[in-house]
C-alpha cells in the first residue's frame, strides 16, 4: 500500500513546519510514535538579563548568531539573514514565534555566558565570541 501525504500552508517560513507535520500524520496513520506540538508559553522574566546574552557567537568559521538587546526584546541576526525577535521561555531559554528552533544560553560557574545551544535541525553549540 502506498500512502501520499500532502501539507500546504499559505506561508514560507514559520511554524508549523510541514516536513513535521507530515512525518506527525504518518505516523498517527501507522501507529507509530508520535509529538503533539505544545504551545510556548512566554515567561515573564526581568530584561535587564538580556544584557548578559548580547554578542557574537559563532555556530561555524563564517557563520555567526548575534545577539542584541532591543529596548525589552531580544533579537538575533544570523549571517545574511534578517533579525528575529526572540521569547523567553525561561531565564535562560528563549525562543522565536518564526521558526522551529530553541536557544539555551549557558553559564559559566561565575554566571558569565559562555556559549548557546540552538536546537533546530539537530542540536548546534556556538562558542560566545564577543
Amino acid at each position: 500500500e502506498k500512502v501520499t501525504i500532502v501539507v500546504l500552508r499559505n506561508r514560507e517560513y514559520g511554524q508549523p513546519n510541514p516536513g513535521k507535520i507530515s512525518q506527525d500524520l504518518a505516523a498517527i496513520l501507522f501507529g507509530e510514535k508520535y509529538e503533539i506540538p505544545q504551545a510556548k508559553v512566554i515567561a515573564q522574566v526581568d530584561p535587564k538579563i538580556y544584557d548578559a546574552y548580547v554578542g557574537a557567537y559563532q555556530l561555524a568559521p563564517n557563520f555567526i548568531l548575534t545577539v542584541t538587546r532591543e529596548g525589552d526584546r531580544l533579537m538575533t541576526q544570523a549571517t545574511g539573514q534578517g533579525k528575529i525577535e526572540i521569547f523567553p521561555e525561561s531565564e535562560t531559554k528563549f525562543f522565536p514565534k518564526v521558526m522551529e528552533a530553541k536557544i539555551t544560553f549557558v553559564k559559566d560557574e561565575s554566571g558569565k555566558v559562555t556559549h548557546l545551544i540552538l536546537q533546530q535541525n539537530g542540536e548546534h553549540k556556538a562558542m560566545k565570541i564577543k
